[in-house]
């Protein structure tokens, strides 16, 4: 049975998901194309879709932006080029907040989770409206540490009738 996010939230993702989410945009078959996502398959994006088809929004950390176009763009043209306008389109119809750096790295997440991940605890601590939707478990355990709404896409899978 798949978790359905709470209407009209605003969901922030983490960079494996939006990787998921611009390559399945250009073609599902192009999940296997994409070596970052070994673990996906077009199950997975039509989970996401369906968890995502209640939000009021998609949210970004300029951090996570940084780091799927980076990984989304390895592999080669066209759809290097095609992924790169898919992400284009959907920072233009996203939300984006940013945290700065001082912050981050002050948090005490940071040495463990790093700068990208540390980034999206600090955007739930100061926007306790916004759901947290991650593949990462040691980000979804912190981000529930702290009495976020999280979800971890991992469990939620986990529960499909149809997974492997």
């Amino acid at each position: 049975m798949t978790r359905r996010l709470p209407r009209d939230s605003l969901v922030l993702i983490d960079s494996n998901l939006a990787i998921l989410l611009c390559v399945v945009l250009s073609g599902a078959g192009n999940i296997k194309k994409h070596k970052r996502l070994a673990s996906f398959d077009s199950h997975d994006f039509d989970l996401l879709e369906d968890l995502l088809s209640t939000a009021a929004g998609l949210v970004f950390s300029p951090y996570v932006l940084s780091e799927t176009s980076n990984l989304v763009r390895q592999t080669g043209d066209p759809l290097k080029r095609e992924l790169s306008i898919i992400l284009k389109r959907l920072v233009l119809g996203g939300s984006e907040i940013q945290m700065q750096c001082v912050k981050i790295v002050e948090d005490s997440h940071y040495l463990f989770l790093g700068m990208t991940d540390a980034a999206l605890l600090s955007i739930l601590d100061a926007h306790p409206n916004i759901l947290l939707l991650t593949v990462d478990l040691d980000l979804y355990l912190a981000a529930a540490a702290r009495g976020h709404d999280t979800i971890n896409f991992t469990h939620v899978r986990d529960q499909r009738p149809d997974y492997r």
